[in-house]
């Protein structure tokens, strides 16, 4: 299972605090996969601490999107995997990933657990009520093959937010998706408890005006004002 043929990609800004753990354990338990951070001009110790591991680093690219296409790009591998610094995937992950192509998905994600105490749970409940369309987030991470990413173009780079689930709509066209109910871990130092709540309000909120077909100037102002008003 060694040297899969997998390429891990993680766009990452000022993520110092979380980028060595996520390494770290991707390194333990990725199978020798091909491991590509790809910085947008941090200004902490993110590329240095990256560099204590073996992985490929690129910068110069500031718009999310463009990091996670570049990356691909740079990718050398048959199966991309989009990462969030601040997550860690389960250790059988890779095993996770085989299967869902071996039972015929094109592509998929994981379920998500929030690892911050008791409250996080209420949250949890809360959030799957939209676990039907609520899938595809950064949060979950990406599993697809290069081919069918490169087919459809990558991501829209000039979408701000959203991204990820513009691209899992368009996938979601080709074929089946799977989120598997293997759990993908979303850090402590990501939130704290007030933190958390406020932007997942927000989340759900302009995910909802991003289905009605609201432009992206319309949910940027929406997704800010929302965070000002409970700052």
């Amino acid at each position: 299972m060694d040297n899969t043929p997998i390429s891990i990609i993680i766009p990452v800004l000022n993520n110092e605090d979380s980028i060595g753990e996520c390494l770290s354990h991707l390194v333990a338990y990725g199978r020798g996969a091909e491991i590509i951070v790809v910085d947008g001009g941090s200004e902490d110790s993110t590329v240095a601490t990256a560099q204590e591991f073996p992985v490929r680093i690129f910068g110069g690219q500031s718009n999310r999107p463009a990091r996670m296409n570049y990356g691909a790009s740079k990718a050398k591998r048959d199966i991309l995997y989009f990462l969030d610094p601040e997550t860690i995937p389960p250790k059988d992950f890779v095993e996770d990933i085989y299967n869902s192509f071996l039972d015929g998905y094109i592509g998929g994600c994981f379920n998500i657990k929030f690892v911050n105490g008791p409250w996080m749970t209420t949250i949890q409940k809360f959030m799957s009520r939209f676990r039907i369309t609520w899938t595809g987030g950064g949060d979950h991470s990406l599993f697809l093959w290069s081919h069918t990413f490169n087919f459809l173009g990558g991501f829209n780079e000039k979408l701000e937010i959203m991204e990820d689930f513009d691209l899992v709509d368009r996938l979601r066209r080709m074929g089946k998706f799977q989120v598997i109910p293997n759990d993908i871990h979303v850090r402590p130092q990501k939130y704290n408890s007030i933190s958390y709540i406020r932007v997942q309000l927000a989340n759900v909120f302009v995910y909802q005006l991003y289905r009605l077909g609201y432009n992206q100037e319309i949910l940027k102002r929406t997704w800010s004002r929302m965070l000002e008003k409970s700052g």
